[in-house]
């Protein structure tokens, strides 16, 4: 059966390398689903969520922080990258603010650009209040979707060695949708995303957030309709350069 014409934003379920006949192209499975708020729930529970689950995130280090709050710090990365994530809890262990450390290197890296764009975009959906998500729509859909390349449906005939499949590659052979960094016809060397059936439509330009997101301009700052406060800066830490993203709740 092929796949609703649905604009629901998929995130990055599984990442996994496949290597085609016709050679060298890095591929990623989409949910049909997206990310659901975790605002103001405990950790406990945040941590069995698909954005915890799915990105990988590991818990290094737990710190008490000014007004009796507690910080938790995540780590998880890809292709020599590693990313940081922040949570801050209240006194019941309930999430107050998220902050998410992406390395420069990491955003604009055109192999990886993709898989920090999925991250990146899963956590202003997981960390944003549910009343808050249409106003953050636009930016999840340029961060999702602005400078990648809807394909429809191509003929995919490729060998797979993830999962129980380790030891014996497994042939496969579909007509799958693909959606590509950059424009063109798939080559060797993209980086794509299976599964979409559709994009939604972009606006003419970009929003505020996605400029500061791509190193474009040096901060935004949007305030939320619940008086939550979303921002996305460019900041240099440690010796290394970042693209942080931070959403606070209290």
């Amino acid at each position: 059966m092929p796949p609703s014409k649905s604009h629901a934003q998929p995130f990055m379920l599984k990442i996994f390398t496949l290597t085609l006949l016709a050679g060298g192209l890095l591929l990623g499975t989409a949910s049909p689903g997206e990310c659901r708020s975790i605002a103001k729930q405990s950790i406990a529970d945040a941590v069995k969520t698909n954005f915890f689950q799915w990105f990988h995130f590991t818990e290094k280090e737990r710190k008490k922080e000014p007004g009796e709050k507690t910080a938790v710090s995540f780590t998880t990365g890809m292709g020599g990258h590693t990313v940081q994530l922040v949570v801050t809890l209240d006194q019941q262990d309930r999430i107050t603010d998220m902050i998410l450390a992406l390395p420069e290197g990491f955003v604009h890296d055109a192999k990886y650009k993709p898989f920090a764009c999925d991250i990146a975009k899963s956590f202003i959906q997981t960390a944003v209040p549910d009343a808050d998500a249409p106003q953050v729509q636009d930016l999840v859909n340029d961060i999702s979707f602005r400078g990648a390349t809807w394909t429809g449906f191509q003929h995919l005939e490729a060998k797979t060695t993830y999962g129980k499949n380790k030891d014996k590659p497994v042939e496969i052979q579909h007509d799958v949708s693909f959606l590509k960094e950059g424009s063109g016809p798939i080559k060797k060397g993209d980086t794509a995303w299976v599964g979409f059936s559709s994009v939604p439509k972009l606006k003419d330009k970009p929003t505020s957030g996605f400029l500061a997101y791509v190193g474009e301009s040096q901060k935004f700052e949007e305030k939320l309709a619940d008086d939550s406060l979303l921002r996305i800066e460019s900041k240099e830490m440690g010796g290394k350069k970042y693209v942080v993203l931070i959403v606070n709740t209290h």
